[in-house]
C-alpha cells in the first residue's frame, strides 16, 4: 500500500511540472556561469584600457583573468548546449568551439592590426605604455579550432 502510494506521489510530482524545474535550473546555472565569465572579461578590458589611457604602473597583470574569463565563456556555451535535448547537440557543441576559437583568433588579429597602424603613425621615439600581448589569445582560439576540428572528426566516425 505504502509503494502504491509512493508511486502515485512520484507520479503527482513529475505531472506538477518539478522535472521541468530541473531542466530550468540547468540553463540557470549556464547564465550565471555566463554572466560570471563576461564580467571578468569586462573588468579585465576595463583595466587594460585604464593603463592605456593613463600613465600607471602594471600592477596586475591582464591577460590570465581574460583567457580564464574566456575559458568560462567557453564552458558556459558548452554547458548550455549539452543541456539541449536534441539528437545533434554534440554538432552545436563542435559548431560552437569551432566559431569561438574564430572569434577570438579574428579579434586577436584586428586588435594586433589597429595597434601596429596605430604605431606607425606615431614617431617611433616616444615610448608607449606597453599593452597586453595577444599572442596567448591567439594560441587559445586555435586550440579551441583544433578541438572544434577533433570532435567533428570524432562525431563523423560514429
Amino acid at each position: 500500500m505504502a509503494l502504491l502510494s509512493d508511486m502515485r506521489l512520484s507520479q503527482m510530482i513529475t505531472s506538477m511540472g518539478t522535472g521541468d524545474m530541473v531542466e530550468w535550473a540547468h540553463y540557470v546555472v549556464s547564465a550565471a556561469i555566463l554572466s560570471f565569465g563576461v564580467t571578468v572579461v569586462g573588468l579585465s578590458c576595463r583595466a587594460e584600457r585604464r593603463r592605456q589611457r593613463e600613465a600607471m604602473p602594471s600592477l596586475v597583470p591582464t591577460t590570465p583573468f581574460m583567457l580564464f574569463g574566456l575559458a568560462v565563456i567557453l564552458a558556459a556555451i558548452i554547458y548550455f548546449l549539452d543541456q539541449l535535448d536534441s539528437p545533434y547537440s554534440h554538432h552545436f557543441i563542435a559548431a560552437a568551439l569551432l566559431l569561438f576559437g574564430l572569434l577570438v583568433c579574428g579579434v586577436a588579429i584586428l586588435i594586433e592590426h589597429l595597434r601596429h597602424r596605430k604605431d606607425q603613425g606615431k614617431d617611433q621615439g616616444i615610448s608607449t605604455p606597453q599593452l597586453s600581448s595577444t599572442t596567448p589569445f591567439l594560441f587559445s582560439g586555435a586550440i579551441t579550432i583544433l578541438v572544434a576540428i577533433n570532435y567533428f572528426i570524432a562525431i563523423w566516425r560514429k
